[in-house]
C-alpha cells in the first residue's frame, strides 16, 4: 500500500493513510505570519507519497523514522514564492530512500536530516527544473556511529533560473565508521550565475567523506553523437535531460511527472 498525503495551500485536501504505518498531525497557520506544520511519524515499513501546492505559503514538515524501519519517501512540491523547512530524524537501523522533485519558482528551502541511531542509512535524490531564483540548504548530521548518507542533487536551470545550493555534511568526533557522500550537479541553459557550496565538516578520522560539484552544459560531443544517430536537436536534448533528472528515480508517479515537465519545457 502507498500511503499518500496531499497538501493544498493551508489544509490537507486528500489523504490515504494506514494508521498502523503512519501517524501524522497537520497544524494549519492561523495568520499570514504563522507557519503551516505537518508532523509525520513512520512506525512500520512503508512507502509514503507526499505532494502539495505550497504557493505563497510557509511550511515546516517534520518526519521521524522509528528504529529498524525502512521507508521510501516520495515528495513533489508545486508553487511559487514558497518557503519550506523539513526536518527528518532517522533512528537506530532505520533506512530512508527519499526521492524528490520540485516544480517551484522563487523558492527557499532548508532541509535538516539527523542520523540519530547506529546504522541509520539515508539515500537522498533531489531533482528540479528551475526557471526563477531559488535557494536550497541541505544539512546532514551524523549523530551516531556507522551512519551513512548518500546525497544526489540534480538541477536544471533555464530562462531566468538561478540557483544557489549549499550542502553540508557533519561527522563529529566519535562517530566512527560513518560515511558521507555528496554528488551535486547543475545543468544550465543560460548565462545566470549558479552556485554550489559543498561542505564537509569531518572531525573523525575513522570515517569516509566525498563530494562532487559540477556546473555546466551537455557537451557538443553528446549532442553530436545523438544527432548522428538520426535524432533532431529537440529530441536529443530531451533524452539527455531525462537521463540527468531520472537517474536514481524509481517511483513511477515521479517519473511521469518529471517526463511531462521535460516535454513541456523542451518541445
Amino acid at each position: 500500500m502507498m500511503n499518500r498525503i496531499k497538501v493544498v495551500a493551508d489544509e490537507i485536501q486528500s489523504y490515504s493513510i494506514d494508521d498502523k504505518q503512519i501517524n501524522y498531525e497537520f497544524i494549519s497557520s492561523k495568520s499570514a505570519f504563522d507557519i503551516n506544520q505537518l508532523k509525520i511519524q513512520v512506525m512500520a515499513n512503508t512507502d509514503l507519497y507526499l505532494e502539495g501546492d505550497i504557493s505563497s505559503n510557509r511550511y515546516k514538515i517534520t518526519l521521524e523514522v522509528n528504529d529498524n524501519i525502512k521507508c521510501n519517501l516520495f515528495t513533489v512540491w508545486y508553487g511559487n514564492n514558497s518557503k519550506i523547512k523539513e526536518i527528518v530524524t532517522l533512528n537506530k537501523k532505520s533506512k530512508l530512500n527519499w526521492e524528490r522533485f520540485n516544480n517551484t519558482n522563487s523558492h527557499k528551502e532548508m532541509i535538516i536530516i539527523n542520523l540519530c541511531g547506529i546504522n541509520a542509512l539515508l539515500d537522498y535524490n533531489f531533482k528540479t527544473i528551475c526557471k526563477d531564483k531559488s535557494q536550497y540548504d541541505l544539512l546532514v548530521y551524523h549523530q551516531a556511529k556507522k551512519t551513512i548518507s548518500n546525497l544526489h542533487n540534480n538541477i536544471v536551470t533555464k530562462d531566468n533560473g538561478k540557483v544557489q545550493i549549499q550542502v553540508s555534511s557533519f561527522i563529529p568526533k566519535g562517530m566512527v565508521q560513518s560515511i558521507a557522500n555528496q554528488d551535486n550537479r547543475i545543468v544550465s541553459f543560460d548565462d545566470n550565475r549558479n552556485i554550489i557550496k559543498p561542505n564537509l565538516y569531518i572531525d573523525e578520522y575513522d570515517s569516509i567523506a566525498n563530494h562532487c560539484a559540477l556546473i555546466g552544459r551537455f557537451s557538443d560531443e553528446e549532442m553530436f553523437y545523438l544527432n548522428s544517430r538520426g535524432l533532431p536537436n529537440n529530441i536529443a536534448l530531451q533524452l539527455l535531460i531525462k537521463g540527468f533528472l531520472l537517474n536514481n528515480i524509481t517511483n513511477n508517479m515521479l517519473v511521469d511527472i518529471i517526463k511531462n515537465e521535460i516535454k513541456q519545457n523542451w518541445r
